[in-house]
């Protein structure tokens, strides 16, 4: 396995790790991660540093590191937060609690919102429903004077980053 070392003038072939992390395995095999470093002080909240041994372990062509000879700075022009984004996942169910007319109105405002392509590729779950688009349908729920717990999604995924194509639009 060989891996990149992201500098002008390093390229090096690294061992495997022993031990994998879990958790990461949606991420794609050619995302760029850090090579461990103990003195990086954002380590234990980058997504990038968290997901080396798991991208390393599943024995890849190449693996992307950012250079470990790279001086620490605070504000790392790499780092990505490793909390995870939820995203809503079909709204099959989305009206079957609600009154015959509030769906229909609710329905009617989420169509003119969305535009009847997204719309039905939410529906058909071919496309993710991103935190902006989840509170404007809450938003539409409470304007109906509904309770926002009524609201059921077919599921919850976790995506780090925004590296999901299903959720643009």
């Amino acid at each position: 396995m060989s891996v990149i070392i992201l500098h002008p003038s390093i390229t090096t072939i690294m061992p495997q790790p022993a031990t994998t992390i879990t958790g990461f395995e949606s991420l794609d095999s050619d995302f760029m991660v850090c090579f461990p470093r103990t003195d990086c002080p954002q380590r234990a909240r980058c997504l990038r540093a968290s997901a080396y041994e798991s991208i390393v372990a599943r024995k890849c062509a190449r693996v992307i590191i950012t250079n470990p000879a790279t001086e620490i700075i605070p504000s790392c022009p790499n780092f990505l937060d490793q909390k995870p984004v939820f995203y809503a996942h079909g709204i099959t169910h989305l009206y079957s609690q609600l009154p015959y007319d509030v769906a229909r109105g609710i329905k009617r405002e989420l169509l003119s919102y969305f535009g009847k392509n997204s719309y039905y590729r939410i529906h058909r779950k071919e496309r993710y429903i991103t935190v902006q688009e989840q509170n404007y349908i809450r938003h539409c729920f409470i304007a109906a004077g509904l309770d926002p717990q009524l609201i059921c999604y077919d599921a919850m995924i976790p995506v780090f980053q925004s590296m999901s194509p299903m959720i643009r639009k």
